[in-house]
C-alpha cells in the first residue's frame, strides 16, 4: 500500500495521501492554516504537501471527507 500514496517524512511522524482515495475535493488544501497543501494540477491534479511548512496539526485529516489523509506516528 505504500507504493499508492505519496508518503511525507517529518521528524517521527508521516503525512500520506493516500492518492486512490483522494476525490480531489481541496478541503484540505482550503482548511490548512500554513498554506503546505497544493494542488498540482500540471500532474492530474495530485495533492501534494510542502514538509518544510507542514507542521503537522492535523487539520487536513479532520476536514477530509474520505480519510484520504492520514497521520502515521512510529
Amino acid at each position: 500500500m505504500l507504493l499508492d500514496c505519496l508518503m511525507y517524512r517529518l521528524e517521527r511522524k508521516i503525512v500520506k495521501i493516500i492518492d486512490e482515495k483522494c476525490v480531489r475535493c481541496e478541503l484540505c488544501v482550503d482548511n490548512c492554516q500554513k498554506g503546505a497543501i497544493i494542488v498540482e494540477k500540471s500532474n492530474g491534479k495530485k495533492v501534494k504537501i510542502d514538509v518544510e511548512i507542514c507542521s503537522l496539526c492535523g487539520t487536513c485529516l479532520l476536514v477530509c471527507p474520505v480519510s484520504a489523509v492520514t497521520l502515521c506516528v512510529f
